[in-house]
């Protein structure tokens, strides 16, 4: 019988990555593995090189290309992650991700998967390492001494615990663009969903011990217990025992970063995680990095705080990612994207 032709596999493993040598060792020993099996013979290449951020994706690009490996493999960084997912979604070459960070799938991409636990138990696992660890904070803004502060989670609301995605598909279906006045009217209307997931992680917080903190760019009055907001975080039945507290909104003509309020819950609580949609939930973007090449370096800089103490819940429908690519119309945003 004829004999099937080798399988080359890549490995995508930049020098720097913390856990080189481990990857490359237990992707080899599943090359060996398979070795032993009748069939085809499969072999492993590694590449990734250090230097300007992209070199990664040129490195998957030659190994599909070039040396014509049958599937990739991407490392736990989140940067070769999405770069390997740009190749995958060109040339239909099958990706397993080791990222934790489940933004790597949320474009859909049906050949690439991560193998991995979901985010929700990711953040419950370092929820619970953030507990034991009394010097963890999630916080760049987080200075001088925390460790004896009671603990939270930060998280934004819109497309990271209600879901709006009704209001973007309404404005769809009418060809109308977004408008402060139709915001306002979604808003009275308490129709938002769930993200699933967000409330049993919030539950769980809750049992232990750690106060959920919501960063918002919504105009909202956490002291009248009329707002639409306080109401509809109430029906879904998310925790807010004391609105006051846990509902940060954005004032009356001040900027939308929310730098300013996570120093200010920095200094009463222990920040142990921050989860939410958009890269500004996590970092405060000067303006002259609001670029997507500036964008890049600040993540290159964070990477790998994405999928430990930050979660990035994906968010196809409108970011500040439209603004630095360009984009003067968002006709489906809500004002949490600014």
């Amino acid at each position: 019988a004829a004999k099937s032709p080798p399988i080359s596999i890549g490995l995508l493993l930049p020098p720097e990555e913390a856990e080189a040598t481990s990857l490359r060792r237990g992707a080899q020993l599943g090359v060996d593995h398979a070795n032993q099996l009748p069939g085809a013979k499969v072999s492993l290449l590694v590449r990734g090189r250090v230097g300007q951020w992209g070199g990664d994706g040129e490195e998957a690009g030659r190994m599909v290309l070039d040396d014509s490996v049958r599937g990739l493999i991407a490392p736990p960084g989140g940067a070769p992650s999405h770069l390997a997912l740009q190749v995958a979604g060109r040339t239909a070459t099958p990706v397993i991700s080791l990222c934790p960070d489940s933004s790597v799938v949320g474009a859909g991409v049906p050949w690439m998967v991560r193998v991995v636990p979901g985010t929700r138990d990711e953040a419950r696992r370092s929820l619970a390492r953030a507990l034991q660890d009394k010097n963890w904070t999630a916080a760049l803004e987080q200075k001088g001494s925390y460790k004896k502060l009671p603990p939270a989670v930060v998280l934004d609301l819109d497309e990271t615990v209600l879901d709006n995605s009704s209001f973007v598909v309404r404005r769809m279906e009418e060809f109308r663009l977004y408008s402060e006045n139709s915001w306002s009217k979604w808003m009275a209307e308490l129709s938002a969903g769930l993200v699933p997931g967000s409330r049993e992680f919030l539950e769980h917080a809750v049992e232990r011990g750690v106060t959920p903190i919501f960063i918002t760019n919504r105009s909202c009055q956490p002291t009248d217990g009329d707002d639409p907001t306080v109401v509809q975080l109430r029906k879904l039945g998310i925790p807010l025992s004391h609105p006051q507290s846990q509902l940060r909104c954005r004032a009356p003509s001040t900027p939308s970063d929310k730098g300013p309020r996570r120093a200010e819950i920095a200094r009463t609580h222990r920040i142990l995680l921050l989860i939410g949609d958009d890269f500004h939930d996590f970092v405060s973007v000067p303006k002259d990095q609001a670029t997507p090449e500036g964008r890049m370096i600040l993540y290159s800089k964070y990477a790998r705080n994405f999928g430990d103490r930050w979660f990035l819940v994906p968010n196809p429908l409108y970011g500040s990612w439209e603004a630095a690519a360009g984009s003067r119309e968002r006709p489906c945003a809500s004002p949490a994207a600014t």
